[in-house]
């Protein structure tokens, strides 16, 4: 078998790439090979984030802005209340 996103050969029934982390399970429809005339851009040093690094990512982005919000949050009420008072 042979994943359709990168390419790379997998064992039968695998529903994981285990290089670019693609879901076997949603490809249906073979990829088909790139022709000598597509043109790839080419990237110096770039990194591969599999689906699972990007939504992990994410969430840690997620988690700072909502404590960021708590924190502004209950700086506003600190200063409320030492005006008021």
């Amino acid at each position: 078998m042979v994943c359709p996103y990168c390419q790379t050969e997998l064992p039968d029934g695998a529903r994981y790439c285990g290089e670019c982390g693609g879901d076997l399970t949603l490809a249906q429809v073979p990829v088909p090979a790139p022709t000598q005339q597509t043109i790839v851009p080419s990237r110096v040093n770039a990194t591969h984030i599999t689906p699972k690094e990007e939504h992990d990512r994410n969430t840690k982005i997620g988690v700072v802005v909502v404590v960021s919000i708590g924190v502004v949050a209950i700086l506003c009420g600190i200063i409320s209340v030492l005006l008021l008072a």
